[in-house]
C-alpha cells in the first residue's frame, strides 16, 4: 500500500490509466468540457489535448495493437446531436482523430460514454447512450454498429466499461432506472448472443477487467446523508464479492494475477498492489438501547485473527469508536456511548499480509436520539 495524497480539488476527474510494455504509463483525464491524454517518456510527461471546448461524455482510454494509447470520446451538442470519434498517436507522436459517427448519430439527450476496446488487432468503441450500448467496428471506411444493450426504462450513467478476452466483448456501466429508484450496475456479454446480468443494485460501476479466470467488476455503493455520501467499494470476481472501505476509484487485474486497487477514503488516496482478493465478508448491525446508547455488533468471516475498527461515518469526517479484537469464531462487539444524528457505521478490517481494508458500511444512518 502507498499513501498518494489527500484528494485535490479540482473539475479534473481520472478517465483512465494504462501502462505499456516499457512500463511507462498515459493517463487521460478530463472535465466535461476537456479531454487531456498525459504520456510519460522516458525522462518526463507531456500533456497532448484530446478535444476541447465542447461538452462531452465520460471518455475511455486503451493501448492499441503497437501499444500505444487510444482514446475514444462523444461530442454532445444540444439539444441531442452526437459526434463519437477515436483518437489514436500517429507519425511523430501526434493524435489523429477518426470520426465514427456523423451527422448528429445517435441522438441522445445528453452527453454520451465511449470506451475503445482492442478486438484483435482493430480498435472498436463500446458507445452507451440512452437506454442503449453499441459496439462500433470497422467496415472498410466505414464504421458499423451491433447493439449489446437496450431498454426503454433506464439510462446510461457515466462511464462505461469494455474488454475483448477469448472471444468474447465484455462491457460494464451504471444504468439508471429513475422510475423504480434504482441505479444499478449491469455487465454485459456479447459473442454468438447478447447478455446482460446485475452485478450489483444502488451502486456506480468504475472499472472493468477480464483475467484469465473471468471478468471482474468494481463498483462503489453509498449511503446517502442529509450532509452528503458516504462511499463503499464493492468488487465483483467469479468466486466472491467484497466490500472496501471508501470509495474505489481505479482496479486493475496484473497478468501476473496481483489486483491493483485505487482507494479514495479517509487517509486519503492510496494505492494497494495485493497478490489476490480473499474471501473476506465483513458484517455488522447497530440497534439503539434504551439507555440511548447503540450496540455495535458483526462478524468477519474468512479471517482468524485481528481486530475490528469501528467508525462513525459523515461526508469528509471521520470518528473512531473503538477497536476491538476478533474473537475465536470471528464476532466482535461494542457499544457506541454517544451516537449521532446524521452518521453511518462502517466496520474496518485490515488483512494482515497487505493490510488491503476490508469493511462493511450501514447504508442507512443509525441511531442517535433527536433529543441528543
Amino acid at each position: 500500500m502507498a499513501c498518494l495524497s489527500p484528494e485535490p480539488p479540482g473539475s479534473y476527474a481520472v478517465a483512465g490509466v494504462k501502462v505499456d510494455r516499457r512500463g511507462l504509463a498515459s493517463v487521460l483525464v478530463w472535465s466535461g468540457r476537456r479531454i487531456v491524454l498525459f504520456r510519460q517518456g522516458p525522462r518526463t510527461w507531456k500533456a497532448l489535448p484530446v478535444a476541447h471546448p465542447g461538452i462531452f461524455g465520460a471518455p475511455g482510454l486503451t493501448l492499441d495493437r503497437r501499444g500505444l494509447p487510444a482514446v475514444a470520446y462523444t461530442l454532445w451538442r444540444a439539444p441531442s446531436d452526437t459526434y463519437l470519434r477515436l483518437v489514436t498517436i500517429g507519425r511523430g507522436g501526434r493524435l489523429v482523430s477518426t470520426p465514427i459517427t456523423r451527422n448528429g448519430f445517435p441522438a441522445s439527450l445528453g452527453p454520451p460514454a465511449a470506451a475503445p476496446v482492442l478486438v484483435g488487432r482493430r480498435l472498436h468503441v463500446v458507445q452507451g447512450y440512452g437506454g442503449t450500448v453499441v459496439d462500433w467496428g470497422p467496415t472498410g471506411r466505414t464504421w458499423e454498429g451491433q447493439f449489446l444493450f437496450a431498454t426503454r426504462s433506464g439510462a446510461v450513467s457515466g462511464p462505461v466499461g469494455g474488454h475483448f478476452a477469448r472471444g468474447t466483448l465484455h462491457a460494464a456501466l451504471t444504468l439508471d432506472v429513475p422510475q423504480a429508484g434504482e441505479l444499478n450496475v449491469v455487465h454485459l456479454t456479447s459473442r454468438t448472443t447478447q447478455q446482460s446480468a446485475v452485478v450489483f443494485r444502488h451502486a456506480r460501476f468504475v472499472s472493468l477487467t477480464v483475467p484469465r479466470t473471468g471478468p471482474e467488476v468494481a463498483a462503489y455503493d453509498f449511503a446517502q446523508l442529509s450532509s452528503g455520501i458516504v462511499y463503499a467499494g464493492l468488487v465483483a470476481t467469479p468466486g466472491l464479492d467484497v466490500e472496501i472501505d471508501g470509495r474505489i476509484d481505479g482496479y486493475a487485474a496484473i497478468a501476473e494475477g496481483s489486483r491493483y486497487i485505487l482507494l479514495n477514503h479517509s487517509p486519503g488516496l492510496e494505492f494497494y498492489a495485493v497478490p489476490a482478493l480473499l474471501p473476506v465478508a465483513v458484517k455488522l448491525e447497530a440497534r439503539q438501547e434504551p439507555d440511548g446508547t447503540t450496540s455495535l455488533t458483526g462478524t468477519v468471516a474468512g479471517q482468524g485473527r485481528g481486530e475490528v475498527v469501528l467508525y462513525r461515518e459523515a461526508p469528509g469526517q471521520r470518528t473512531l469508536i473503538g477497536r476491538v479484537p476478533l474473537s475465536a469464531d470471528g464476532a466482535f462487539a461494542l457499544v457506541d456511548p454517544a451516537p449521532q444524528q446524521d452518521t453511518a457505521y462502517r466496520a474496518v478490517y485490515h488483512e494482515t499480509t497487505t493490510g488491503l481494508p476490508y469493511a462493511a458500511l450501514l447504508r442507512t444512518p443509525c441511531c442517535a436520539s433527536p433529543l441528543r
